[in-house]
């Protein structure tokens, strides 16, 4: 292919097990003959690399440098298209995910970065259930009651023209997680639009199976966001973040812990009160050494 329109881009680090379903889910796409697609490994020591080169509509790039945001920019340099489309390995779009997107792009030279609905894989693991019951994966609902969050994007799903990209001079690379809003915001200041579809252009997306992935990645979450409010805080006019609500949220988890298998028969709500306690204390464990690292108030 001499000049597709869109890259698709897939940063992986040890996803020997999930990878092959993302490309089997990439190679049902429609308008896949328009698009070239590049997996980055990033610092893999499984079989990732073998997976990858079983798919011979795929280019395999390396990039040592670890962090997603590191390989999303390798994959960016090296991609072809006008469109930089990117999800993860743990992801499966549907099979219109680009004829859903593409088109408002094509059609608005204004239009900077489009993403579509991430939904959930089938689990019967309570910890997935809960992030789809909570709906932490919905971009919208990341920041929502945060007084200094615009929207943005998860890069599980979302297609950025090339020329924002390079306007902005890429991901952060020093960031993870929240490099993917950290983007988004810095493309919408730099005077693109941006288009959130919540009901098209759907990407699966499957969630933290175990407790102990669930509370790594609210803590990361918590750190991330602290961290982007100390990178930001001048453009938000805010010299300090005081959110009291977390704590709330935290004090009546706490509380729900005897009270939901009391009240509750289905076993996911039955746990509602433990998952709500580590959700908000991981998060805010999370937010207090953003905080430490780097010299802010947040609470």
């Amino acid at each position: 292919m001499d000049s597709p329109l869109v890259s698709i881009i897939i940063p992986v680090r040890n996803g020997e097990r999930e990878l092959a379903r993302c490309l089997r889910a990439i190679e049902r796409l429609e308008r896949l003959d328009e698009a070239e697609v590049l997996v980055v490994d990033n610092g893999s020591t499984d079989g990732t690399m073998d997976v990858a080169a079983g798919f011979e509509f795929v280019r395999v790039l390396e990039e040592p440098k670890p962090g997603p945001a590191c390989a999303r920019n390798l994959g960016a340099r090296e991609a072809r298209g006008e469109f930089l489309a990117f999800t993860d390995a743990d992801c499966e779009p549907d099979p219109r995910w680009l004829a859903d997107l593409l088109p408002h792009l094509e059609k608005d030279e204004f239009l900077g970065g489009i993403g579509g609905t991430i939904v959930a894989g089938e689990t019967t693991a309570l910890p997935a259930l809960y992030i789809d019951w909570r709906k932490l994966y919905r971009a919208e609902q990341m920041f929502w009651d945060q007084p200094y969050s615009p929207p943005f994007f998860m890069t599980a799903n979302a297609i950025y023209r090339r020329a924002a990209y390079e306007q902005v001079g890429g991901f952060t690379e020093e960031l993870w997680p929240c490099e993917d809003a950290d983007f988004s915001w810095r493309v919408a200041w730099a005077g693109w639009k941006l288009l959130q579809l919540p009901d098209r252009g759907r990407v699966v997306h499957y969630h933290r199976e175990t407790v102990r992935a669930f509370a790594r990645m609210m803590y990361f979450y918590g750190w991330g966001g602290g961290v982007l409010f100390a990178r930001h805080r001048e453009r938000f006019g805010g010299r300090h973040w005081v959110e009291w609500a977390t704590y709330w949220r935290l004090l009546k988890g706490i509380a729900k812990i005897p009270i939901c298998p009391v009240v509750f028969r289905d076993p996911l709500q039955k746990r509602r009160g433990l998952f709500d306690t580590i959700l908000y204390a991981s998060f805010i464990a999370g937010r207090w050494r953003a905080a430490i690292r780097n010299k802010v108030l947040i609470l």
